[in-house]
């Protein structure tokens, strides 16, 4: 977490939020926070899904913003995926990378840089094109939260269809840590 802050401090980020539900180990996390230069808030929460915990944000949001699976460590040029995302004027871009084995990530069939399907694991691969765990969304991608819980499963395919999500190569370091 210490390394991720830092990846976010470097690039520019002013706030992250924690969306974590209640765990014994939240002292662990509270140190790993402390000293930190940006400024962190934790928010613990029972949530059915990464979009519902997302939504628990929702208020605190009013631009561009960026989200992160926390099993995952990026370290790449942040500022070239958010200028990525601006200048592309969608709702969302998903941060992509390649992989010979694509069986522990959801993956993306492109047209230039636009997602246009996305199937989160899929038990046949068509690509090797893989989620990278990080995006940048509109505000307004909250009116999309209807019946969905799982970004990946539900928000992601919605994306594709309505030709609103780019796709953006991280070229750099990323770690997953179930791997």
């Amino acid at each position: 977490i210490k390394q991720q802050i830092h990846f976010f401090l470097n690039h520019g980020i002013k706030i992250i939020y924690i969306i974590t539900q209640h765990t014994k180990n939240i002292t662990l996390l509270l140190d790993e926070i402390s000293n930190s230069k940006i400024n962190v808030e934790i928010i613990e929460k029972q949530v059915k899904g990464n979009a519902d915990a997302l939504e628990s944000v929702k208020e605190k949001i009013n631009n561009n913003f960026i989200a992160m699976s926390a099993d995952t460590y990026n370290n790449f040029d942040l500022l070239k995926m958010i200028k990525k995302h601006t200048d592309s004027d969608k709702l969302a871009t998903m941060g992509l990378m390649t992989r010979e084995k694509t069986s522990n990530y959801g993956t993306a069939i492109l047209d230039g840089d636009l997602i246009v399907d996305f199937q989160e694991k899929p038990r046949h691969y068509s690509t090797s094109i893989v989620n990278a765990g990080i995006y940048i969304f509109k505000p307004e991608v909250f009116e999309l939260f209807d019946n969905v819980n799982s970004l990946e499963k539900d928000l992601f395919p919605k994306l594709a269809r309505m030709k609103q999500l780019v796709g953006f190569f991280t070229y750099g370091e990323y770690v997953h840590v179930g791997d």
